[in-house]
């Protein structure tokens, strides 16, 4: 469970690297699920399919963006 929203983001990058790299053309998408990604993240079909649909490069930029101080030299605490 991610506590964060940039927790949340970084996990479903991690799942989307991983499915990237181990996808192969002729093999269907629901075995390299049950294979690969299942046994290490324990998520569900429909949890696994949303993170692919997911943007999470434009997401982590935003946040990113949001999380700069205005002035450098100011930080805040929140």
């Amino acid at each position: 469970m991610a506590y964060t929203r940039k927790n949340h983001l970084l996990k479903v990058k991690a799942v989307c690297e991983l499915y990237e790299q181990m996808r192969k053309p002729d093999v269907p998408m629901i075995r390299t699920y049950q294979n690969v990604i299942y046994p290490c993240f324990y998520i569900s079909r429909c949890t696994f399919y949303r993170y692919l649909n997911t943007n999470y490069k434009k997401e982590l930029r935003e946040l990113a963006e949001r999380q700069k101080p205005v002035d450098p030299r100011q930080y805040t605490l929140f």
